[in-house]
């Protein structure tokens, strides 16, 4: 008898046979091995020559079972990625690390061995059976945010790599807006359908709102209004005129309580309104034989005129002004010259009992009025008739020629608008000079 043995190389155990000579050996049930298939029982080492197990036994033999691995499909499900070729992998070998696959707006973090992507895949590991790895992906995104350029914030937002944003609107006091731009300088403007492929910033451009600033002049010359941009000043016109009036500045309100202030800045239409002073001059004359006549008025005649009778005294005042201070005048008489002091405010110059005349005069205003006002005055004079218009306490009439002042006009006029016309309040001038003098004439300035 002669034993076969069987030798399993790594699969499960066989047992050996005895065998008598010429009789033949029987064909044992096929051992089995993890991952593989038997192939079947070979008499040499090197697995080439198959035994025939209907070949008598002529002496010891040892059998060597033939083994081939089983292959396993490993797939592959990219989950909205590009696609990845399935391997088919021997047992106990390791699946081959395929390239990262590629999805829009995402990032690949790896393989998983569950749908439910909590256990990453080591590629080191064998295999041993079919199996599916999952991708898994994260979301690119971008962070787009909003420089509001002195409006109100918008919040930043996070954008899917080749996604599009949709900004806010912004607002700004003043302001209209005029879209988000790309750069600093605001020359690019933004497309809110291009893709996002990065983090970027976006400027807000605007355009401020402009406001119109009227001027009502309240009877007074007419004065231009202005366009003038949020938060910007109005620029102070020139003082508009008036006649017989001071203007005193401009005001919000149509009752002229509040004064406005050209350092303000303009938030909105507006609407100033002009105001205006009217202080009123009263002339009051003593002539000869009929002592003091009716006061009179808005530059009216004082005296009288064709009639040759003289001035013998004076009297002015202002009436009600909100401008401190008033009228003073100095009278030259016959024989006795200037007189050495300046009447004022009502206070008569010359005298309306002693019988001497008139000669000359001069007026000038004085305090907060004579920063509002210029006076201007002229004389009427025996043979010379209406002499030109003076102002300011310069000298009017004549001095040294026995020359009776006669009639005399008076008018209060704003300052800086220049003597009144030649022909006022039916006066009409006669004489080129406002005074003369017996050795020297004096001619306006």
């Amino acid at each position: 008898t002669y034993t076969v043995s069987f030798a399993p190389n790594g699969g499960s155990k066989v047992a050996s046979q005895r065998v008598r000579y010429g009789e033949k050996a029987t064909k044992p049930a096929d051992p089995t091995r993890k991952g593989h298939s038997f192939g079947g029982w070979f008499s040499d080492k090197k697995l080439t020559k198959a035994y025939d197990f209907s070949a008598a036994v002529t002496g010891d033999v040892t059998l060597h079972a033939k083994w081939q691995a089983r292959t396993y499909v490993v797939k592959f499900a990219p989950n909205g990625g590009s696609k990845v070729a399935s391997q088919r992998v021997s047992f106990g070998r390791a699946a081959k690390r395929p390239a990262n696959p590629a999805r829009k707006g995402h990032a690949f973090l790896g393989w998983y061995g569950d749908k439910g992507l909590t256990k990453r895949y080591d590629f080191k590991s064998v295999v041993t059976a079919d199996r599916t790895l999952y991708a898994r992906w994260r979301a690119v995104t971008h962070t787009v945010s909003f420089d509001p350029e002195g409006g109100s914030g918008v919040d930043p937002q996070k954008v899917r790599d080749g996604g599009t944003v949709v900004p806010g609107t912004p607002t700004r006091e003043g302001y209209d807006f005029c879209g988000w731009y790309e750069d600093e300088a605001l020359t690019r403007p933004h497309d809110p359908r291009a893709p996002v492929t990065g983090d970027v910033t976006l400027h807000a451009k605007w355009r401020a709102r402009t406001y119109a600033v009227r001027f009502a002049s309240n009877g007074g010359s007419k004065v231009t209004s202005q366009r003038v941009a949020h938060g910007k000043r109005a620029k102070r016109p020139a003082d508009p005129t008036r006649k017989n009036h001071a203007f005193l500045g401009w005001y919000r309100d149509k009752k002229l309580t509040k004064r406005y202030d050209f350092k303000s800045k303009v938030t909105g239409d507006l609407t100033l309104y002009a105001r205006w002073e009217c202080a009123p001059l009263v002339v009051s004359a003593s002539v000869a034989k009929s002592g003091w006549l009716p006061g009179v008025t808005g530059g009216a005649v004082a005296g009288t005129t064709g009639r040759c009778i003289q001035l013998e005294a004076l009297a002015l005042r202002v009436g009600a002004s909100t401008a401190a201070g008033g009228i003073e005048y100095r009278c030259h008489r016959r024989w006795s010259g200037w007189e050495k002091r300046w009447s004022r405010d009502g206070k008569a110059c010359g005298s309306d009992t002693d019988g001497i005349r008139l000669e000359a005069v001069r007026i000038r205003l004085y305090g907060a009025l004579a920063r509002r006002y210029d006076v201007w005055y002229r004389v009427h004079v025996r043979h010379l008739g209406w002499m030109a218009w003076t102002s300011n306490g310069r000298p009017a009439g004549t001095t040294h020629e026995s020359r009776r002042a006669e009639a005399l006009q008076v008018v209060l006029v704003p300052r800086g608008q220049g003597a009144p016309p030649n022909l006022f309040q039916g006066a009409s001038r006669t004489f080129a000079m406002p005074f003369r003098d017996g050795v020297e004439s004096i001619w306006p300035e």
